[in-house]
C-alpha cells in the first residue's frame, strides 16, 4: 500500500509540474484576444506554481509573499492583488517563508535539490543578500530575526539553527531533545513558532509531542503536550499565552480537531471541532482575538472513496478565541471538484490593520488548495468575503485576462 500510495504521490506531482508548465508557455507566447489593440504592450504576471505552501504580509500590510511546491518565490501587491515580482527560485520545496522586521527582505527555504538552503533576498530587486546551507533534511520552517540581519530554521532531522548574513555556518545550533533521548532515536520535527520577543520556541514533532526550549542558551528543552498523531501545525497568540495546534498527516488524521493550549502547564484549555478535513494551517490575528484555520483533503479517504467523499474539506473557519465560537466558514468555491493534498498550507493575517478606519475590515491569506493565494476579509456582516485570489494573469491597458489553468 505504501508504495502505491508513493507512485501516486509521483504521478500526482508530475502531472502537475507538466501542466504548470503548459500554462506557463501559453501565458507567454498567446495572451487572450480582445483585450487591447494589436500593439498594445502586455505584462504576464506568472504567479505560484504546482502548489502554494507559504504565504506572509509585510510588516506594513502593504505586500504579501507566497511560495510554493517548485520553491518559486513571489511577491505581491497586496492593494491591487497583482504580482509585484518573482523574488527567488528555490530548487525544490519551499515550506519556509518569512518577512524581516523592516520588511526590506524575504527569508526563504529550499528543498532538498538545492542543498536544503535558507536563503535572505530583497524584495524590491530579488538580489539574495546570503544563502545558507548546512541542515540535513528539508527545512521545514523559518523566521527573520529582530534585527533582520538573520534568520531562524528548523530542519526535519537535526533541529533548530540560526543564521547571521556574513557568517556561512550556523552561528547557533539547538537540538530541542529531552532527557534520556539521543538524536538518532528522537522523532523527526514537523513546525515551529517563536515568541514575539524570540526567548523561546515550540517545535512539534511527528509523535504528537510539543517541545518549548530557550533560545538563548539557558534551560533544558521541556515537553509541554503529547497530542495523539504527527502535528501538521501551529500558532502562538501574540501575548504567547496560547498555542493553537492542529494534527494529522497528507494522508490523513483521525482527530480534525484545533486545540488550544496553555503555554506554561501545556493545559488543553479548548478544541474547536468541525472540520471535516484535514487542517493543516493555522494563524491568530493581530489582537489575539480571532483564530484562523484551514483544512485540505484527507488523502486516503480520496483514494478509497473518491472525490464527492471529500467535497466538503477543503474549508476556511474563522474562530473567537475567548470562547471558541465558530464566526465564519468558506469552502472551496475556486475548484469545483477540489484542490490537491500537499505537504503544508499556511495562514496569515497583516500585522498593519487600523480598526478605526472606515470600511477597514481584517483581512487573512491563504495559501493551500491549488496554485492561487486566496486574500480573505472578515466584513461588518461577519462572512469571509474573498478579496484577492493571487495567480498568473496577463495585464493590458489596465485590464486582465486570467491565462492559468484556474476552473473558477
Amino acid at each position: 500500500m505504501q508504495k502505491d500510495i508513493s507512485a501516486f504521490w509521483r504521478y500526482a506531482l508530475c502531472a502537475a509540474g507538466c501542466m504548470t508548465a503548459m500554462c506557463g508557455a501559453v501565458a507567454q507566447t498567446a495572451p487572450p484576444a480582445g483585450t487591447g489593440s494589436a500593439g498594445a504592450e502586455v505584462f504576464v504576471q506568472t504567479g505560484n506554481s504546482l502548489m502554494a505552501t507559504m504565504v506572509r504580509f509585510s510588516p506594513d500590510g502593504q505586500r504579501v509573499a507566497s511560495c510554493d511546491g517548485t520553491g518559486l518565490v513571489v511577491a505581491w501587491d497586496a492593494t491591487a492583488g497583482r504580482q509585484f515580482r518573482e523574488v527567488h527560485r528555490h530548487n525544490g520545496l519551499c515550506l519556509g517563508l518569512a518577512f524581516t522586521p523592516d520588511g526590506n527582505m524575504l527569508v526563504s527555504s529550499g528543498g532538498a535539490r538545492s542543498g536544503n538552503d535558507v536563503v535572505m533576498s530583497r524584495v524590491v530587486t530579488g538580489e539574495v543578500v546570503q544563502s545558507w546551507q548546512g541542515h540535513k533534511g528539508q527545512v521545514l520552517a523559518v523566521a527573520a530575526t529582530q534585527d533582520s540581519r538573520g534568520a531562524w530554521s528548523l530542519g526535519e532531522q537535526d533541529g533548530l539553527r540560526r543564521w547571521s548574513v556574513g557568517q556561512a555556518a550556523a552561528v547557533q545550533s539547538i537540538a530541542p531533545l529531552l532527557a534520556g533521548e539521543n538524536a538518532v532515536g528522537a522523532p523527526n520535527y514537523t513546525t515551529m513558532v517563536l515568541s514575539a520577543d524570540q526567548q523561546k520556541a515550540f517545535i512539534a514533532r511527528r509523535d504528537g509531542s510539543v517541545v518549548s526550549t530557550g533560545l538563548a542558551g539557558n534551560g533544558s528543552p521541556a515537553l509541554l503536550a503529547k497530542l495523539s498523531e504527527s502535528i501538521s501545525s501551529m500558532a502562538l497568540s501574540p501575548d504567547g499565552a496560547v498555542l493553537a495546534v492542529a494534527h494529522g498527516t497528507i494522508m490523513g488524521s483521525t482527530d480534525r480537531d484545533v486545540v488550544l493550549l496553555d503555554t506554561v502547564s501545556g493545559r488543553e484549555i479548548r478544541r474547536l471541532k468541525g472540520h471535516a478535513g484535514n487542517v493543516f494551517a493555522l494563524a491568530f490575528s493581530p489582537d489575539g482575538k480571532l483564530l484562523a484555520s484551514a483544512a485540505q483533503i484527507d488523502t486516503t479517504l480520496m483514494i478509497s472513496s473518491g472525490m464527492r467523499a471529500v467535497s466538503e474539506h477543503e474549508s476556511l473557519r474563522l474562530w473567537r478565541v475567548a470562547d471558541g465560537e465558530l464566526l465564519a466558514n468558506v469552502r472551496n468555491q475556486r475548484n469545483a471538484r477540489g484542490g490537491t493534498p500537499f505537504l503544508r498550507g499556511s495562514l496569515d493575517f497583516p500585522a498593519a490593520f487600523d480598526p478605526t478606519v472606515q470600511n477597514a475590515y481584517p483581512r487573512v491569506a491563504l495559501a493551500m488548495w491549488d496554485e492561487a493565494v486566496r486574500v480573505y476579509e472578515f466584513d461588518n456582516a461577519q462572512t469571509l468575503r474573498l478579496v484577492h485570489t493571487l495567480e498568473g494573469r496577463a495585464f493590458r491597458h489596465g485590464r486582465f485576462a486570467q491565462v492559468t489553468s484556474s476552473t473558477g
